[in-house]
Formats: C-alpha cells, sequence, structure tokens
C-alpha cells in the first residue's frame, strides 16, 4: 500500500535577503521558494538593518519568526522603515541638536530635521562664524561646515582695544603730570 505526504508550496520574498531555514537547508536570498512537508519547521531571520552602499539603510520593524508548515503560504517581509546616513563635520566645534561635536554621524530618518545652530568662536586673533544650517532629511547628508571671518565683531573688538588704550594713555598722562 502506497503512502502519501503532504507537502506544501512555500514562498517567501523580502526587499533585502534573509535567511530562510527548512528541515535540510538554509538559504540566504531575498527570494525562496519550496515544496515542503506539512508539520516542518521553517525559520525566517531578518537582518536587523541592511545597509546599502549610498548611504542608505532599511530597518526591520518586524521579529524573526518559526512557522509550522500546514498550509500553503506566500509571506512578503515587507515590515521596513528607510533611514539616510547624517554626516557633518567643523574645523572647528559646532552644536548640532544640541550636542557639541567637530564631527556628527547618525542614521535619521526621512523628514527629520537637524539643526545646526550659528556660533562664533575667537581664534588666532579673529572672530570665526558659521551661519546655522537646519537641514530636513530627505536623501543621505553629507556636510561640511563653512566658517568665515566675521569682520564687523573683529573691527568692533579691535577698536574697543584700541579705545582702552588710548584712554588708558590719556588717563596715565594725566596722572605723571599732575
Amino acid at each position: 500500500m502506497a503512502s502519501y505526504k503532504k507537502y506544501y508550496l512555500i514562498s517567501v520574498s523580502s526587499l533585502v535577503p534573509i535567511t530562510v531555514s527548512t528541515y535540510n537547508e538554509s538559504v540566504v536570498a531575498t527570494s525562496f521558494t519550496e515544496w515542503l512537508p506539512s508539520g516542518s519547521i521553517i525559520s525566517i531571520a531578518v537582518p536587523g538593518t541592511y545597509t546599502f552602499s549610498n548611504g542608505t539603510r532599511l530597518v526591520y520593524l518586524g521579529s524573526n519568526e518559526s512557522i509550522t508548515v500546514d498550509s500553503p503560504m506566500s509571506l512578503v517581509i515587507n515590515q521596513f522603515t528607510r533611514q539616510y546616513l547624517v554626516s557633518v563635520a567643523s574645523q572647528y566645534p559646532i552644536s548640532v541638536n544640541g550636542t557639541e561635536t567637530t564631527q556628527f554621524i547618525a542614521w535619521a530618518s526621512p523628514g527629520t530635521t537637524i539643526t545646526i545652530a550659528p556660533t562664533t568662536i575667537f581664534i588666532n586673533g579673529v572672530f570665526m562664524s558659521e551661519p546655522g544650517y537646519s537641514i530636513t532629511v530627505n536623501g543621505p547628508v553629507s556636510l561640511t561646515v563653512q566658517w568665515g571671518i566675521n569682520w564687523l565683531l573683529t573691527a568692533a573688538l579691535y577698536v574697543a582695544i584700541a579705545l582702552v588704550v588710548i584712554a588708558a594713555a590719556i588717563t596715565a598722562r594725566r596722572w605723571w603730570t599732575w
């Protein structure tokens, strides 16, 4: 007498490579189709993040699963959110979202706003300023903060110093002549 075992067609697809493990194999691919015996267990492992070479990554929002095969299945793994790499470099310290740094690197979701507060520093005898930035993330961002000499503040400082020196000289002269 012939005996039969039920097999079901199982299909799994994903935007990124996943690991699909069955009773007799383990496959890493974006698509998996196989006839599997009833009662067998299929395990699906999805990476927490999958990074592309263009500064974009997908973050998996679901969970890894083990499924008992008891009917035909067609699974689509699509519970991902997109994030973009944001990189900001500065020659001098800046404030990025309230944190002082010269190098900011983070993954951000579309629509996220990155704020770089306007900053002025005094270095090498001049005031240097950067204008500040507000960046809405809609793709990978690579920004080098541009600094420039703030001539107005620098001139005001040296005029003030000159006035203090002149006032001190006049006062000293008056004091010596008494």
